[in-house]
């Protein structure tokens, strides 16, 4: 529904038909379509998961995010990460950044001087993982080193457990149990 419209729909019947009221709405309607599109692009800007391409660039460029991945949603997630890292950095911080990371549940946790990354809800290495390291090395203090946990499928909850249909949804990295340690 446009202002014009919606306008004239609050007023009195006997008023719709004025040829000054008329005039008024159709003068003040393109100026308020105007400041409605500004509004809503700004509350796009100020909702990470609603930008747009164009929302992207302009976080990009305010954050200094100069390497910018691929798709929107991977975009989206990094702009969050940086965002949440201009606070003091702290365990929390980190687990808020991995929440924000798309690719299922993390678990941020510091155990025996370490941050220990891990993945809790997907098998093997996730994609774009790249992104959430480059986030977490970017906030984290530069003497703390970080252990990445990954989970993968075992050989006790495949044998005699799954069928072969069942064993071939998941890929080959996904069949083996390693934790990497940078």
């Amino acid at each position: 529904m446009s202002f014009y419209s919606e306008m004239l729909a609050y007023l009195h019947r006997i008023y719709r038909n004025d040829l000054y009221i008329n005039a008024f709405l159709t003068a003040f309607n393109t100026p308020y379509t105007k400041l409605q599109t500004v509004i809503t692009r700004l509350y796009y800007l100020l909702h990470f998961n609603l930008l747009d391409e164009e929302g992207c660039k302009w976080w990009e460029n305010l954050l200094n995010i100069t390497d910018a991945a691929s798709n929107i949603t991977d975009r989206q997630s990094k702009i969050k990460a940086k965002w949440q890292s201009n606070k003091k950095i702290s365990i929390t911080q980190i687990q808020e950044i991995c929440d924000l990371w798309q690719n299922g549940e993390i678990e941020a946790d510091f155990t025996e001087g370490k941050i220990q990354i891990e993945f809790i809800s997907s098998y093997g290495v996730p994609g774009d993982l790249e992104t959430l390291q480059q986030s977490i090395e970017e906030i984290k203090p530069a003497h703390l080193p970080l252990t990445w946990l990954f989970k993968y499928l075992m050989k006790k909850e495949i044998h005699n457990v799954m069928t072969k249909s069942e064993m071939q949804t998941y890929t080959k990295n996904q069949y083996c149990n390693v934790g990497v340690e940078e």
